[in-house]
């Protein structure tokens, strides 16, 4: 079976596959980023710190041919996502497209939520990494402190 409808969900399966390989990319830069931090490698963070919104960016510009493959499958009147495609798959659609859009879909799912857990833990580490500092040099929290 080779219809429109095939090509396109192998046309997003690809997206979908390039999407999950650049979440684990993220995941490991953001684990390097945390360590550098603890290790306080202030040039290794900078680093890493271009190379994650590079990465950012990459999963960002994908996200729109998501959006534009999606919007085929489903239509404009939809907001298109990938849960309300695999609800709406026409039952002759093989399953093996149908388990891999599902995987897809949970892993992505996933390592998105993976990889906020760790820019959050990373922010928390920077910023009392940046207090400590700021009260070892005399100045910070006490300027919101009352007289």
């Amino acid at each position: 079976m080779n219809s429109p409808l095939t090509r396109l969900l192998t046309q997003l399966l690809d997206v979908l596959a390039r999407d999950v390989q650049a979440y684990r990319e993220l995941h490991a830069l953001l684990q390097a980023q945390f360590e550098a931090a603890l290790a306080h490698r202030a040039a290794t963070m900078e680093q890493l710190a271009d190379r994650i919104v590079a990465q950012v960016n990459s999963i960002e510009g994908r996200r729109e041919d998501r959006e534009s493959v999606l919007t085929q499958l489903i239509g404009r009147r939809e907001r298109p996502g990938l849960r309300t495609l695999a609800a709406r798959l026409p039952a002759a659609v093989p399953a093996t497209l149908r388990e891999r859009l599902s995987l897809s879909c949970t892993q992505i799912e996933q390592l998105a939520m993976d990889c906020k857990q760790l820019n959050l833990r990373n922010c928390e580490l920077i910023h009392e990494q940046h207090a400590l500092m700021q009260r070892l040099l005399g100045q910070g929290e006490a300027v919101y402190a009352q007289p």
